[in-house]
């Protein structure tokens, strides 16, 4: 049975992630910070399969031991808390130092990681910079890295819907990014985690970058009237 280590598989993408993946057979282990409901993560695989595992930092000697016998690692983290520090401290060096900890493995099949659409280019955010720097120290350190770049993700729990939904439904007046005119194209969790399972299970080699992308290109203002309608609500957008 193959071994992966999945940091952020308590969260929304890890969740749905686990369970195309335990479907397949795959020992998953789950190392976390914050508290979770480890009995809840442990339910979606089988009885043994998924093992929830607190660690306090990658110096963790019961973590790097994890590490040094895992088949895939997949980090999933793309929100980080910057109490901690800068960006550059919390996103690249962790990042930086997870991926020295892997290279010791001489079995480590694929290294996957999180980064989002446009990383390459957003030089105005600190945040981007610290994930495309990441993204480049991957590929330096791991023969086998595969860069995830989805677009905003939605279905079943997404963090995008959960926070915005509680304004439409209490609020008439709601609030825009800008004017409204901005544009995204939003993907579906379940093609994410579909793709994911797609790259693992074919074994893919080298150093790989997939933009994940639905097939709608929309802008905010449209989409939130398209909420409104689903809702049934009459809403005013405020810029």
């Amino acid at each position: 049975m193959e071994t992966i280590v999945i940091f952020g598989g308590a969260g929304f993408v890890g969740k749905h992630l686990i369970r195309r993946l335990a479907k397949n057979g795959y020992k998953i282990i789950v190392p976390y910070q914050k508290s979770v409901q480890e009995a809840k993560i442990r339910l979606l695989g089988t009885t043994g399969q998924i093992i929830p595992f607190r660690y306090s930092s990658l110096n963790d000697k019961r973590l790097q031991s994890v590490l040094s016998i895992a088949d895939i690692c997949i980090n999933l983290k793309t929100t980080y808390d910057q109490k901690k520090g800068s960006f550059n401290e919390v996103i690249y060096k962790f990042n930086q130092r997870l991926l020295r900890i892997l290279r010791t493995n001489n079995d480590l099949k694929q290294f996957i990681l999180f980064s989002g659409l446009g990383t390459d280019i957003d030089k105005n955010s600190s945040r981007s910079r610290a994930v495309f720097k990441s993204e480049k120290e991957a590929f330096k350190l791991i023969e086998n890295s595969t860069i995830i770049r989805p677009g905003v993700i939605l279905g079943g729990g997404d963090i995008f819907l959960k926070r915005l939904l509680p304004i439409f439904k209490f609020s008439f007046f709601v609030p825009l990014f800008g004017d409204g005119s901005t544009k995204f194209q939003p993907v579906f969790i379940d093609d994410v985690s579909l793709a994911v399972e797609t790259i693992i299970n074919k074994k893919i080699r080298g150093k790989n970058i997939y933009e994940l992308a639905g097939p709608h290109i929309i802008s905010y203002k449209d989409f939130y009237n398209y909420i409104s309608k689903c809702l049934k609500k009459t809403r005013v957008l405020v810029p």
